[in-house]
């Protein structure tokens, strides 16, 4: 579902012209590669507005901090942003978007190295996550299709 919702599948379950680009990328230099990981993680970004929901993010975080809400663990910052986010019309119920946005941050963290770390963990306490716009504009502005 994930890669019929980034534009790498089509409707009868066939690779797009950018599946097939971002497999050939695979074949090339490896699965397990900066390359691959790049062009996929631009699929999500882009085509799968994973780049929207960041932005979202961002902002809900920046809100809290002008507002003075702490959250002092990662499950408090999961909880109130899964609350911040399903204002915005991101689900319905509070598990389930909770659910989801821990494995988005599994996936921009460990999937596709573009958030940034401390002391092992995504969390940055009383923060939340920290994005690598840098790495996220490269991956942007570089054409792999």
């Amino acid at each position: 579902m994930p890669f019929l919702h980034c534009g790498l599948w089509s409707l009868d379950g066939k690779p797009t012209l950018i599946g097939t680009r971002i497999l050939s990328i695979g074949d090339t230099y490896g699965w397990d590669s900066e390359e691959f990981r790049n062009a996929l993680a631009k699929a999500y970004l882009t085509n799968g507005k994973h780049l929207l929901l960041l932005k979202y993010i961002w902002d809900i975080q920046i809100n809290m901090i002008n507002n003075d809400i702490k959250h002092q663990t990662q499950n408090e910052y999961l909880n109130k942003m899964a609350d911040e986010l399903m204002k915005r019309g991101f689900g319905r119920a509070h598990r389930g978007v909770r659910r989801n946005l821990q494995a988005m941050i599994s996936l921009w963290g460990g999937g596709f190295k573009i958030l940034k770390t401390r002391k092992g963990s995504y969390y940055f306490k009383e923060f939340g996550l920290v994005p690598d716009w840098g790495k996220i504009t490269t991956i942007l502005q570089t054409e792999y299709w």
